[in-house]
């Protein structure tokens, strides 16, 4: 690359002594760039997990890219993108894409109970989704229920 400084164009452009610098060398970085996502999917009751795919891609890395889970990381192939299965948990949904150890991309993926479940963290190792209590009121026609009405003074 040269640079012109000639901006008026007054300089004649067949003398290149007197209108432009000399040939400067430079680099240009491309920063890294990717994308990560997750299948949603719902746990069912009784279960701590559910299957899921992760995908992400990545490009212009300088190391080789990683998508950790809590203490699980999942290297890719050379190419992009990628799948994957994993397991959602609700305690542990993030998904962290890595270059070289940095972070790049996180990603809370969205693994959720099925209806009428609820997440219970103190049940089993890791949490489950446990099924919400149901209520059962049995009437007896032969019992009389009273009820007191307030009255009113006033005509």
């Amino acid at each position: 690359m040269r640079y012109i400084v000639d901006v008026d164009n007054a300089v004649s452009e067949s003398n290149e002594a007197n209108n432009s610098s000399g040939w400067v060398s430079f680099t240009v970085t491309v920063p890294p760039s990717g994308m990560i996502s997750a299948t949603p999917c719902t746990i069912p009751t009784d279960s701590s997990n559910c299957p899921s795919t992760i995908n992400w891609t990545h490009s212009n890395f300088v190391g080789s890219p990683v998508v950790e889970q809590g203490g699980t990381t999942f290297s890719p192939p050379a190419t992009s993108p990628v799948d994957r299965p994993v397991n959602e948990e609700p305690g542990n949904r993030t998904f962290v894409l890595r270059d070289n150890g940095s972070t790049l991309l996180q990603l809370f993926a969205g693994g959720t109970c099925e209806t009428g479940s609820v997440w219970v963290s103190s049940l089993g190792p890791t949490g489950l989704c446990a099924k919400l209590p149901s209520l059962e009121i049995l009437t007896n026609p032969n019992i009389i229920r009273s009820v007191i009405k307030p009255i009113s003074l006033l005509r």
